[in-house]
């Protein structure tokens, strides 16, 4: 029976039928009307209006539970009325209608009355963004990498972007367990929020990690300097292995795929050929996801940022414009490539498109602190000679260390705490003691993003004295992550033991 119809009673009453005629009744029809009009002169006095009655009768159906019609007036048995559209309040607040998830409306249109000015439409709500997230290698440290993200915010989408110094499928395939230094672009939703980044020092995370954490519409990888050699050898079964791992990874939650191949490097670093011969079996790597999203995958980032021989810097990291003109052109190509499509999802619709991006969550964000400090070993030093200091003006990019050569003043102390640790020593005419010499290995050149510099520590003086604690190199956390950077070491004791300040994330410090 329709919500608001007249009860069975009501009706038989309506349809009895009319009694016999005598001559001393009156007709039927004026029988019946005069009951009618009696009762409903009674009802009217003994009920509220037809206004507070429809009210009242829509506040219980509101009320009314699952499979009860609420309690109708007399009124409104008698005289059903016909339906009304809800007001928008109650379309939003009421649980009778079914709804669809996600868009808050019930399964069965309402027109809204003409002329009624309280009517007005649900409003529409914003379009979601698509998550990008992008892992990428040492050149996301250069101006490529805000750049690039704020290219794709300009397209309207989310971008996460973690840089990974020396970064390649085997840091992110859980084959690399020491803390490596990474970029940490803060996710952002508007390009006002790009080039906002922390650089921490954090053991690499694999493609399933960040799979988890962030569960992207499209994961991109920006690599392939620092494993090119890999992929311009004869025997490449294990890279393109890893590399076809790290895609089927990626995409394992229904995210598209699109990886930024490495720019063009010096003739002198890495030969034309040498190029071409790694660029083919990328791409032969990734031609089974290109075949499975129906276009090809890989941006091969060469052309978009040539390096002429006569390029300062290490010959494969860009210089800031040449940098920023390659971000723009491999944006332009990703996000030709993101139109269309719609990665199936199962989880529920993100944000919309003027929302805040969610922070980097708790759990993730506590792992990105800097690794615990080793508690070193206090010496008190005069230094007596340094190895070369990388130029800034030839160094594009790589972050550089120089040995110091000093003399150990503090012996006693030193010697009762150094374990397994053999200190060479000198000879010296005047201090037949033979004083110890400990050498110790310092960040003297970093690269913070904007400029190449010399740190503070680069332009101490032979012959000042300081007071560091030090910690053997091959006991420190970043050992390994050191053996892939930079040194310059003019030194030949080969035996001696070489030292790393404990607190080595603290002499980038310009």
């Amino acid at each position: 029976m329709p919500l608001g119809g007249p009860p069975p009673s009501a009706h038989h009453w309506l349809r009895k039928t009319p009694p016999p005629r005598t001559p001393n009744t009156l007709p039927t029809s004026t029988y019946v009307n005069f009951r009618a009009l009696s009762l409903t002169a009674l009802l009217l006095l003994a009920c509220p209006s037809l206004s507070d009655a429809q009210n009242a009768t829509r506040t219980s159906r509101n009320k009314a539970s699952a499979g009860d019609q609420g309690l109708l007036s007399p009124l409104a048995a008698l005289f059903p009325r016909r339906k009304t559209p809800p007001q928008e309040s109650e379309a939003a607040g009421s649980d009778s209608g079914k709804r669809e998830p996600g868009n808050g409306k019930s399964s069965a249109p309402v027109a809204a009355k003409s002329g009624d000015s309280d009517q007005k439409a649900p409003p529409k709500k914003a379009g979601r963004q698509k998550r990008i997230f992008i892992l990428g290698d040492s050149q996301g440290h250069t101006e490529f990498g805000a750049e690039f993200q704020k290219q794709l915010l300009l397209g309207g989408h989310e971008v996460i972007y973690h840089a990974v110094k020396n970064g390649s499928p085997y840091y992110w395939s859980g084959l690399w367990d020491s803390p490596v230094l990474t970029r940490i672009f803060a996710p952002a939703s508007n390009p006002e929020e790009a080039g906002q980044w922390s650089q921490v020092s954090m053991p690499p995370r694999t493609v399933t990690q960040y799979v988890e954490t962030y569960d992207p519409d499209v994961f991109i990888f920006q690599a392939g300097t620092n494993f090119e050699l890999d992929l311009a050898k004869e025997a490449t079964v294990q890279i393109s292995d890893l590399v076809r791992q790290s895609v089927d990874q990626a995409s394992a939650r229904g995210a598209k795929v699109l990886w930024i191949g490495p720019p063009d490097a010096r003739d002198d670093v890495k030969s034309d050929d040498y190029q071409k011969r790694a660029a083919r079996t990328l791409a032969a790597a990734l031609a089974g996801i290109s075949a499975k999203q129906g276009a090809d995958c890989l941006f091969d980032s060469r052309a978009a940022c040539p390096m002429p021989n006569d390029s300062a810097g290490d010959g494969e990291h860009p210089g800031p414009a040449a940098a920023r003109a390659w971000a723009s052109q491999a944006a332009a190509w990703t996000l030709d490539r993101m139109r269309g499509i719609e990665t199936r999802r199962s989880s529920p619709m993100r944000k919309p498109a003027d929302a805040k991006p969610s922070p980097v969550p708790g759990s993730l964000l506590d792992s990105l602190t800097q690794i615990r400090q080793p508690s070193g070993c206090a010496m008190k030093l005069k230094l007596l000679a340094k190895s070369r200091i990388e130029d800034p003006k030839t160094m594009a990019y790589t972050d550089a260390f120089s040995v110091f050569k000093y003399e150990l003043e503090n012996p006693d102390e030193v010697l009762k705490r150094l374990k397994g640790v053999t200190l060479t020593t000198a000879a010296s005419g005047k201090n037949p003691q033979k004083p110890y010499q400990v050498y110790v290995l310092h960040w003297t050149a970093h690269n913070d993003g904007k400029k190449p510099a010399t740190t503070r520590i680069a332009g101490w003086k032979e012959g000042s004295t300081v007071s560091l604690k030090l910690t053997p190199l091959d006991q420190h956390p970043l050992r390994k992550a050191l053996a892939t950077m930079r040194q310059y070491n003019d030194f030949d004791d080969f035996d001696a033991p070489i030292f790393v300040a404990s607190n080595l994330l603290e002499e980038r410090d310009f």
